[in-house]
């Protein structure tokens, strides 16, 4: 900042009042990279770009960090990058962002930095380049900036543009997280839970995922939910397991929406109503859920809190199946071997129980040995038959072993 973004910024620290802070937590509601603490501190750093005593609106406060960026403040500049990328107060353009946040990292803002960084990850306002957003991340990172620590832990995570390395990715996610960056702290329960860089602790996954989840990150809120359904890190508690899934639906986010539903279908946590569930798992399979699409098939193929509709049903375990989801491509199947939803083909259900039994999935293995116990679909084979019985009842019910997408 120059010596005249200086003398602003110091005169205008010396007449903060509590409303004006409310007034700038107000502006950037949502934003989970910093705890509330620590984002009152850094926007007071931005008082410089307000006068005091206005009433804020993410409108005016865009024309104060314009007025302030093109004045050559780095810090309002960030701050305009941010507007820009979020469309608070001014439409959102991805273009602008990245020239604010580029003029923001060449005076050496760290968050300027970090910003840069995320548009280049992204490919946001520029082509996606992952070697440059590995550099800008390191340069935001080196300065102790959270976010800009956030992100380079994804770039160790999952090797883009530097070789991956889960420990230094559990590293730089430690230092964000403690910084009380939501996203970070999100991410370090997944190192928990995952074993990745770290021991498998279930306890301490839980404990950094409710740091994030109390926060207001979706995602969190979501793996909080988790625990407690499933009993990880925690005794199981349904109810808590609703709570946590209710705030994450609420807010948009598809996997704690087909959660949820899950809670009304089976009555876990909360009074059954399929009704509720076919709700939920609605708002979630629109979104792009496959877990959701397939339980949606589920509630029109039963008629669980909707008419009963086979091919309703087809549609929705056709979407689920193209995903690549393993529960949906056995549905898909039976509706084919079954001809309920769409006609009868055998060798149709052959192909998607073949691709669900290959993922693993014990019902499709069950099935595919009966289509080639009795020529449905294939050739009859008694031998493969025999093979593909015997895999579905030694497996029982395996779960396959993934890294889930990190969040910045």
């Amino acid at each position: 900042m120059d010596s005249k973004g200086g003398d602003r910024l110091a005169k205008l620290l010396a007449h903060s009042n509590d409303e004006f802070k409310i007034m700038l937590d107000a502006f950037l509601t949502g934003r989970n990279e910093l705890s509330r603490e620590a984002l009152v501190a850094d926007l007071i750093k931005l008082q410089a770009t307000l006068r005091a005593g206005e009433t804020l609106s993410p409108e005016k406060a865009f024309e104060w960090f314009r007025k302030s960026a093109t004045e050559g403040d780095a810090e309002a500049q960030y701050y305009l990058g941010r507007c820009y990328y979020d469309g608070r107060g001014v439409e959102k353009d991805y273009a602008k962002a990245f020239e604010w946040y580029s003029k923001s990292a060449a005076q050496g803002n760290a968050k300027g930095q970090s910003g840069l960084g995320n548009c280049y990850y992204t490919g946001r306002g520029v082509s996606r380049d992952y070697g440059q957003a590995y550099q800008w991340y390191s340069k935001s990172a080196a300065q102790g900036d959270a976010s800009g620590q956030c992100g380079l832990g994804n770039c160790y995570s999952y090797g883009k543009g530097v070789e991956e390395d889960e420990k230094k990715a559990f590293d730089w996610y430690s230092l964000s997280a403690r910084q009380g960056n939501a996203n970070a702290q999100n991410n370090l329960g997944d190192c928990y839970f995952y074993e990745q860089g770290v021991d498998q602790d279930f306890k301490q996954a839980l404990e950094w995922y409710t740091k994030s989840a109390e926060l207001g990150l979706a995602t969190a809120q979501t793996n909080v939910g988790d625990c407690y359904y499933y009993g990880r890190g925690a005794e199981k508690d349904y109810q808590k397991a609703y709570e946590w899934y209710s705030k994450s639906a609420s807010q948009g986010h598809a996997r704690g929406q087909n959660a949820l539903g899950d809670c009304y279908f089976y009555g876990r946590g909360v009074a059954r109503d399929f009704k509720r569930a076919f709700e939920w798992y609605s708002r979630s399979a629109a979104q792009g859920d496959s877990d959701a699409q397939k339980n949606l098939g589920d509630c029109y193929y039963y008629g669980h809190g909707v008419g009963q509709d086979h091919s309703r049903a087809f549609e929705w375990f056709a979407k689920s199946a193209a995903q690549g989801n393993s529960n949906g491509q056995n549905s898909l199947g039976n509706c084919y071997y079954y001809g309920e939803g769409v006609d009868q083909d055998y060798e149709k259900a052959f192909e998607w129980y073949l691709k669900s039994a290959a993922q693993g999935n014990v019902a499709a293995q069950n099935s595919l040995g009966l289509c080639y116990y009795n020529g449905k679909g294939t050739t009859q084979d008694r031998q493969k038959a025999l093979e593909w019985f015997s895999k579905s009842e030694s497996q029982g019910n395996p779960t396959q072993s993934q890294k889930k997408p990190r969040v910045r």
